[in-house]
């Protein structure tokens, strides 16, 4: 899993002429979110019920209470070192909730 985190650090030093790799994850579902420090989101995210990483959502805390389950992320992935314990979070830089799903 923390490979592309591995590969990510190759392309540092991170600024105006070289911004962070930004991805897009679609169709993820929320678990537990709650406000942490002043503003700021943290969350869990699944997808297909299985869990795939935590999140913190920096000046994001106006989402929460989250109205939906399901969205799509924009993120960027990190290393998370928490007591010790070396993880990977995603830096969540926005989501879009899909209010309508279209079958077909």
């Amino acid at each position: 899993r923390g490979r592309l985190l591995e590969e990510m650090e190759a392309l540092k030093p991170f600024g105006i002429q070289n911004p962070e790799p930004l991805f897009l994850g679609r169709g993820f579902q929320l678990g537990e979110t709650r406000i942490v420090g002043k503003n700021h989101l943290k969350l869990s995210v699944f997808n297909k019920n299985k869990p795939v990483f935590d999140g913190i959502g920096f000046n994001l805390g106006s989402f929460h209470p989250l109205k939906a389950k399901n969205c799509d992320i924009a993120f960027i992935p990190q290393w998370n070192t928490f007591q010790n314990i070396k993880t990977i979070q995603l830096k969540i830089r926005d989501l879009k909730f899909d209010t309508v799903r279209k079958n077909g």
